[in-house]
């Protein structure tokens, strides 16, 4: 649904994960990249848990040796589908939205994914909280 909405409003998507295309995704990434574009990656993986930052995203920034920028955003007036495992939300007209970003996190090549994984985690639940406090 994310790739489809986006792909609408003119930005190209690249669909893969740890389970289906991976090598793909990354090839096609790593080309992005190159060509001077920025990329934009859901941390949490196509299954979650909702929220848990998975391993996958930092590797493929300390391989290719590019920070993580943290973004998140918040809606006024929203649907969350309950039903889904990640609850996701659709904004709705008329209300108002918040974008929020954090200070980037560098994975050297030495790094502990899961330390850094944890510390992403901390500083996305951070802004989250901002954005939700700034449409409230």
């Amino acid at each position: 649904m994310i790739a489809d909405t986006i792909r609408l409003c003119g930005v190209p998507s690249v669909r893969g994960s740890s389970t289906r295309g991976a090598c793909g995704a990354v090839r096609a990434l790593m080309d992005a990249l190159g060509s001077g574009l920025d990329i934009g990656i859901t941390p949490d993986g196509p299954k979650g848990p909702a929220r848990e930052v998975k391993e996958g995203v930092l590797f493929l920034a300390q391989k290719l040796g590019v920070p993580i920028l943290p973004i998140t955003s918040a809606q006024s007036h929203k649907i969350v589908l309950a039903r889904a495992w990640d609850r996701f939300h659709i904004p709705l007209p008329f209300g108002r939205g918040a974008v929020v970003y954090g200070e980037p996190v560098f994975i050297g090549p030495h790094d502990d994914l899961a330390a850094k994984a944890a510390e992403l985690k901390v500083r996305l639940d951070a802004i989250t909280l901002e954005a939700e406090a700034l449409v409230a």
